[in-house]
């Protein structure tokens, strides 16, 4: 895991500090595609994701070069993906924008690196698992990791694009 992504929700000020959860997903690209960060984040879009939260999208701005200023705009997605995504990969800057799953808060912060590999920081109202049925005296918190595997491997999953590895971490 990239350090970015690790202090990412400690810079915005929304992290739970018992618990840090974060997938990383290394893509492989099929004969014939060539990676672009618009293409990839389609692929989310496409498949329940949404950047779009309460009419703003959150985001890392033009220009922000290692330092994580992100900031909340009232902007359309096509506008997002064009004017800030297109800009930002031809400058080979990180790319980060908050999802959300469907019609749900839940939701991940993603970076996208210039080599296309991506870093989510689980932090939105984080899918836990329930273990009510196993008389715990005390709740434990821990990440329902397959939730984020199945709503989030499988938009990677095309005739263009692969995923070569993953790895889900979580540190409490």
């Amino acid at each position: 895991m990239h350090k970015e992504a690790s202090n990412i929700l400690r810079l915005r000020g929304v992290t739970n500090l018992s618990v840090s959860a974060n997938l990383d997903v290394y893509l492989s690209r099929r004969a014939g595609f060539v990676f672009s960060a618009e293409k990839i984040i389609r692929c989310m879009l496409d498949r329940g994701w949404t950047i779009v939260h309460r009419e703003m999208i959150f985001f890392l701005p033009v220009g922000d070069v290692d330092e994580y200023d992100w900031q909340e705009e009232k902007i359309s997605e096509n506008d997002f993906l064009i004017e800030i995504v297109k800009k930002k990969e031809i400058a080979k800057e990180i790319i980060g924008v908050d999802l959300y799953w469907k019609d749900t808060d839940v939701g991940v912060s993603m970076l996208m690196f210039p080599s296309y590999e991506l870093s989510f920081s689980v932090s939105i109202n984080r899918s836990t698992m329930d273990l009510s049925d196993l008389c715990l005296k005390e709740k434990i918190d821990i990440t329902d990791v397959s939730w984020y595997l199945n709503t989030i491997l499988p938009c990677f999953e095309t005739s263009e694009l692969t995923v070569s590895k993953y790895v889900f971490s979580q540190t409490c």
